[in-house]
């Protein structure tokens, strides 16, 4: 590895994702131009960070709306959680696999986003950063194609943590809702990737605009599909609890 890749592999843009832990009304502002330039938001909505003021404000884009404008990051948190030790305790008590009781908890903490998240952030924090040569001549700036792979990495990684890579799985089959957003966020990503592959070395600022866009579609599909899957989980475990038959124990 390279000492340039060493450091790119240092900047984790996953952290530039941040979930409102209040929710933020815009026009309670007291300045009518401040009103016009901040966003509003809900409890629980997730933005991405672009740039940070030494007042506390951010400026970023909602993933739910795309809106971009300034917020107060102190209305905010970090998206993913690390909860290491309890990942521990759960591959000794599991054989390596997460109990179910756990898996809402997976869910929520985001952790299974963390891959996507990372490459994700990285395109869109910059994403004419690869200079294009022909000839000994600069003709401009394109995207990273290594940054889209990474989407493609992170959307695997989220499908195989979540034990839903295969349409065999038991929670793909016995859950329709699972099964459909599983197929929206594949359909997303398998659109992002064949435009990237159309827009492959272009400079023009408004295609690869659009391929931003679809990176905030599958980011939305994504997170979407992960909520309804820790929900799904834990409806799916009792349901098999409940069909198992009882175990009678004769003394």
């Amino acid at each position: 590895m390279t000492e340039a890749n060493e450091e790119e592999d240092a900047i984790d843009a996953s952290a530039l994702f941040v979930t409102a832990t209040y929710p933020f009304d815009a026009s309670s502002l007291e300045s009518d131009n401040d009103a016009a330039i901040c966003l509003s938001f809900s409890q629980g909505d997730i933005a991405f960070t672009y740039t940070l003021d030494e007042s506390g404000w951010g400026e970023v884009t909602l993933l739910n709306s795309l809106k971009r404008g300034w917020v107060p990051m102190n209305y905010f948190r970090p998206t993913l959680m690390d909860d290491d030790d309890d990942d521990e305790d759960e591959e000794e008590n599991n054989g390596g696999g997460p109990k179910p009781w756990s898996r809402k908890k997976l869910a929520d903490s985001r952790r299974p986003l963390k891959v996507l998240l990372r490459n994700a952030g990285r395109f869109l924090l910059d994403p004419q950063s690869k200079p294009l040569i022909k000839k000994e001549e600069l003709l401009g700036y394109t995207f990273d194609v290594n940054y889209i792979n990474g989407i493609t990495y992170g959307v695997r990684h989220l499908l195989k943590e979540t034990d839903c890579i295969s349409r065999s799985s038991i929670i793909v089959q016995k859950k329709p809702i699972v099964r459909k957003l599983r197929k929206k966020l594949l359909r997303d990503w398998s659109d992002l990737i064949f435009k990237a592959r159309d827009y492959l070395h272009t400079i023009d600022g408004t295609k690869i605009e659009y391929l931003q866009l679809m990176t905030y579609q599958v980011l939305h599909k994504s997170l979407t599909f992960l909520d309804v899957w820790g929900a799904e989980s834990v409806a799916l475990e009792a349901e098999l609890n409940k069909n198992r038959p009882a175990i009678f124990i004769i003394n």
